[in-house]
């Protein structure tokens, strides 16, 4: 019994789950990233990311570990190799915070609690803590963006400052221009908040935020010129805010807080709760300078995401490291036995979900892309007929990423005067003069020509 109360085992109980996903099929639009990755080792293209040899609009970072690691290991084991950057990611960004919290606040305990409460979010535990999207490596790079530069100027610490310039810009070469926009505006705000005495400390702050800038011009004059690398991060913020209609909008300003709420549960709904009851002590926020300015690092960055008429939550997850700092302050000590009690139940849940019901799952009951990529070889490239692509759906990117590393060459996009040829597709209305050859479940398609 005493293990399960040292913060440490709890912590590496917390992680060991993961490692029994590494192996599942792909899950969602997993293999939207291993396809570009392929086809820039196979073609020798290092900074423009394609799918189907079609340009893509992600800055490359996140393919260049699955890029070395599967050349060095195979690309059967890519996906792996993704999901642990995601975990990896995660659990530096625990650690992240217990970093920041025993800085602050000399407390060792404190600071292990403020990961345990990070890694039992639940979305954390059940969804971007592991998938091997790019997304997982971005919401680490501003997570620990925000952390360190908050704790940078709280400290009055140039390094720190400049680490926190260099974190931002990993999270734009993985995924968004939005990870600066996380690190300047909580740049920004820690200034206005914490208000530090040392004059060189403003110096290095402006030089730490030409960092950013530089690669953002690093980025953009040197990137394969195609409209899509050099405008497709710009337009995925442009499209935010374009106004739909009122009731969507309207389903978008009530419902985001409240699924961003969510997705931090069960803490944060014991939390809310425990701040409802008035049992939480609220008055810290009149002393604890630090605490106040991460509230409001996450308040404000919240906006951006919330009020546009379209918005992932994806987009906001870096913020459930700022939101589980805040929750640990304030629940710690007087409610740490509480809070370790949904510590203790997201370990089991885990286990159960990671260990047992994920597998089931994604391996039994959806619809298993590896076996359709199976029946799609053998009817195809195993006759020796070609085989094309123009799906864009996660069917799609699983079965194609499948058989790219089974045959090790990609998977093109289809001619405009294809005559002879099969193609995997979810849209049947381009191809009326084909044969279907097969209909699968999620209205995807194998379609030949012969």
């Amino acid at each position: 019994m005493k293990l399960l109360k040292d913060y440490r085992v709890l912590f590496l109980l917390l992680i060991v789950p993961y490692l029994f996903v590494l192996n599942l099929p792909y899950v969602g639009e997993e293999a939207n990233w291993v396809i570009p990755s392929f086809e820039m080792s196979y073609f020798k293209e290092y900074v423009l990311q394609t799918i189907y040899k079609v340009p893509y609009y992600r800055p490359p970072l996140f393919n260049y570990p699955t890029i070395v690691f599967s050349k060095l290991f195979g690309w059967e084991y890519a996906k792996a190799i993704q999901r642990l950057q995601t975990i990896t990611m995660t659990i530096l960004t625990a650690l992240s915070i217990r970093y920041v919290l025993k800085r602050v606040y000399k407390d060792e305990k404190l600071g292990w609690f403020g990961a345990l409460i990070y890694l039992s979010l639940g979305d954390v535990m059940i969804h971007d803590g592991w998938l091997g999207y790019e997304d997982g490596v971005y919401i680490g790079f501003s997570s620990m963006s925000m952390l360190f530069t908050m704790l940078g100027v709280y400290e009055e610490s140039y390094m720190f400052i400049f680490f926190g310039s260099v974190l931002a810009t990993g999270g734009f070469l993985t995924k968004a221009l939005t990870s600066f926009v996380y690190f300047y505006a909580t740049l920004i705000i820690s200034f206005y908040i914490l208000k530090p005495k040392k004059l060189n400390i403003y110096k290095t702050a402006f030089i730490s935020s030409i960092v950013p800038l530089f690669f953002l011009i690093l980025w953009y004059g040197f990137a394969p010129k195609s409209n899509v690398s050099e405008h497709g991060m710009l337009w995925d913020i442009i499209n935010k805010f374009r106004f739909k209609g009122i009731i969507p909008y309207l389903k978008q300003f009530f419902g985001y807080p409240v699924q961003f709420w969510l997705n931090m549960s069960l803490n944060s709904l014991v939390f809310l709760y425990l701040a409802f009851k008035r049992k939480v002590d609220l008055d810290i926020l009149k002393t604890d300078k630090f605490l106040l300015n991460a509230w409001i690092v996450g308040i404000v960055n919240f906006i951006p995401y919330w009020l546009p008429p379209f918005s992932g939550i994806r987009y906001a997850a870096p913020l459930y490291s700022i939101f589980a700092l805040c929750f640990s302050v304030m629940l710690y000590p007087k409610f740490k036995d509480l809070m370790l009690k949904f510590v203790y139940f997201a370990i089991v849940f885990k286990f159960v979900a990671l260990g047992i019901a994920f597998p089931i799952y994604y391996g039994h009951i959806r619809e298993n892309t590896n076996k359709i990529a199976r029946e799609v070889y053998n009817l195809t490239i195993k006759k020796g007929i070609p085989l094309y692509c123009d799906d864009d759906g996660w069917v799609g990117f699983s079965v194609i990423a499948n058989i790219d590393v089974k045959i090790h060459k990609p998977i093109l996009y289809p001619p405009k005067d294809l005559t002879y040829g099969c193609v995997f597709t979810a849209n049947l209305s381009k191809y009326k003069d084909f044969k279907i050859v097969r209909n699968y479940q999620n209205s995807d398609y194998l379609v030949c020509k012969f």
